[in-house]
């Protein structure tokens, strides 16, 4: 049925009934015949490109209407043909879309031609067309193709819509920083939103070596969303002897900005600030930086030591002496101070403030380059230097600034031996008074030493006949117990026997033997303890009676000679029990000081808990 409506041209009932692509194809073949045979080559090109089945083939249909001198009818057709293709036919698709791509661009050219450059509607309805068109087919679009097809048309604005449209940012950054003039164009992609951080670490070399400042104002103005140490390899090249003062400038903007208003406390970033300083011949910043780069505690941000072997490197002189100093190579520092400045060596002889040693050396070794001048030999002091009376008069000038520290013997040695003592006299006379004030201030000191000896010998004069009264209602301050009665023991020391009974301590608290003993073992440590329980173990064999006074039971069926062996013995193990117990009060003495830092409740206790915070 469908070829009889087709027979009879009725091609809207044939296309009605035609069953499958096949059928459907030979009537849009008829109906594009139709229409070329009859000159509307735009209706045929529409017709054939609904074509699916490759029959007539499409490069057949395609050179019909090329011939036929229509661009339009021809676009028509790539169009028609590109929306009818299916999701397996890419690569066809691909190629339709590259060659409508081409006509595009051709049409918006004539269009230009046509108008003598003027942007009229006809070329801006194209170009709108073209926009339309790239963003719709990106995915079908071949990069490399469409991009070399709108570079070759100038269509840069086109280029980066197509480049957004496809996703792919880089490549478009790629295309731009190939073209003379296109880091300005690249930093504008590099503002979007939508590009990351990743892609302006990577163009980030090129696009300062192309617009420095520029691109240094699009990095300060990124702020904290840019980690300076991945801007690191973009930089560092700046700090190298050769680099033009210009570029330079603007990398040490940005090190700048990171260190003062990004707060980065890396050194890498903080050496790239040395580095790009230390390449001027005015040291005044660089000297200026090295003592702001400070972190709270005073250190250096930028390694030291890297910044001194640049300093050597560039001979930068009065850095060198500074960081040498940070280094404490104060020895090292001096003679290249002197070299430079004697002012500056001066300043560096009293660098260190607490080291009254070192600071005497170096100013000796001032006071010799001074008194010889450069050669330190003591013999090239001639024409070219200062005369001799004026050495001298530097030399002396040196001992008072050296606050002390050197004396007029120190640097005599100094001088060759024909100087006469005359041109001392000043120096000298001022030493001897010198020497005068400190033997009568030593002459004091002696004297008040002496008076502070006497004073302690009368008071431990005193201390051995003093006495003190102990009641029957004395209390041991440790068990709150009478004094005469038994003690608690609580860690069950030896008793009894010799052991004396209490102690009475110049602080007028008074504590059982065995009170003040546990104190001692407890927290006088594991010798102090041993030796203590030993002290009472001995002394609890003994016999009490053997530590009396009067000796009344000597005459009573014992020997006296053993008895008074007996009473010594127990006179020594009581003084050394003494000396280990008695020698000071446990509650205010050297035992109590050491228990500062122990902590009120032991790991091993089980209340532990109850003593969190």
């Amino acid at each position: 049925m469908w070829r009889i409506y087709l027979e009879h041209q009725d091609y809207a009932n044939a296309l009605k009934l035609a069953a499958g692509s096949a059928q459907r194809d030979i009537v849009y073949q008829s109906m594009g015949a139709d229409a070329a045979a009859a000159g509307d080559f735009k209706a045929a090109g529409a017709h054939y490109g609904r074509i699916v089945g490759g029959k007539p083939p499409f490069e057949e249909l395609a050179l019909l209407l090329v011939e036929a001198g229509d661009p339009e009818a021809l676009q028509i057709f790539l169009n028609t043909k590109l929306q009818v293709l299916g999701p397996n036919d890419k690569a066809q698709a691909t190629m339709v879309a590259a060659w409508l791509t081409e006509l595009l661009l051709d049409t918006i050219n004539r269009d230009l031609l046509a108008a003598a450059g003027q942007h009229t509607p006809a070329y801006k309805a194209h170009v709108a067309q073209l926009r339309s068109f790239l963003s719709d087919n990106a995915a079908v679009l071949n990069w490399g193709t469409t991009t070399a097809l709108l570079e070759g048309y100038g269509r840069l604005g086109e280029l980066e819509g197509f480049a957004a449209a496809k996703g792919d940012q880089e490549a478009l950054l790629e295309y731009l920083m190939r073209n003379k003039d296109g880091a300005t164009r690249a930093l504008g992609v590099l503002r979007k939103p939508s590009v990351g951080p990743q892609l302006v670490y990577k163009f980030a070399p090129e696009l300062l070596a192309a617009a420095p400042q520029e691109t240094v104002d699009f990095l300060i103005a990124a702020g904290s969303t840019l980690d300076p140490r991945q801007l690191l390899p973009a930089l560092v090249r700046f700090g190298e002897p050769g680099t033009p003062a210009a570029k330079r400038e603007q990398a040490l903007r940005y090190a700048s900005f990171a260190l003062d208003h990004l707060r980065c406390n890396d050194s890498a970033v903080a050496n790239l600030a040395v580095a790009l300083l230390s390449l001027e011949e005015d040291e005044g910043r660089l000297l200026d930086f090295m003592s702001r780069a400070r972190n709270p505690l005073r250190k250096p941000l930028f390694d030291a030591k890297y910044a001194l072997r640049l300093a050597k490197e560039r001979n930068r002189r009065h850095a060198c002496v500074k960081l040498l100093c940070e280094l404490g190579l104060y020895e090292d520092a001096v003679p290249l101070a002197l070299a430079v400045e004697l002012g500056l060596a001066k300043a560096v002889a009293n660098s260190p403030e607490d080291d009254d040693a070192l600071r005497r050396k170096l100013w000796l070794s001032i006071a010799k380059h001074v008194v010889q001048g450069d050669g330190g030999d003591g013999s090239s002091a001639g024409a070219d230097g200062p005369d001799q009376a004026a050495r001298i008069k530097m030399a002396v000038e040196l001992l008072k600034e050296a606050g002390g520290l050197l004396k007029i013997e120190d640097i005599l040695p100094f001088f060759p031996d024909f100087v006469t003592i005359d041109a001392f006299k000043g120096a000298i006379t001022d030493s001897l008074t010198r020497y005068n004030r400190q033997i009568e201030e030593l002459k004091g000191e002696m004297d008040e030493a002496t008076e502070i000896a006497e004073a302690v010998r009368r008071d431990l004069k005193l201390l051995q006949s003093r006495t003190a009264v102990v009641s029957s209602r004395q209390v041991c301050v440790a068990c709150n117990r009478c004094i005469l009665d038994p003690p608690p023991n609580p860690l069950k020391l030896p008793c009894g026997g010799a052991v004396p009974p209490f102690y009475l301590f110049p602080t007028g608290q008074a504590f059982h033997v065995l009170c003040a003993a546990a104190e001692v073992v407890q927290y006088g440590g594991d010798l102090r303890a041993k030796e203590v329980k030993l002290l009472l173990q001995k002394l609890s064999r003994l016999e009490p009676a053997a530590a009396g006074s009067t000796g009344a039971a000597a005459g009573q069926g014992s020997d006296q000679q053993q008895q008074q062996q007996q009473k010594a013995a127990v006179a020594e193990l009581a003084a050394q029990l003494e000396a280990k117990v008695g020698c000071e009060d446990p509650w205010n003495g050297e035992l109590l000081v050491r228990l500062i830092d122990m902590p009120f409740v032991a790991e091993n206790e089980k209340d532990t808990d109850s003593w969190k915070i």
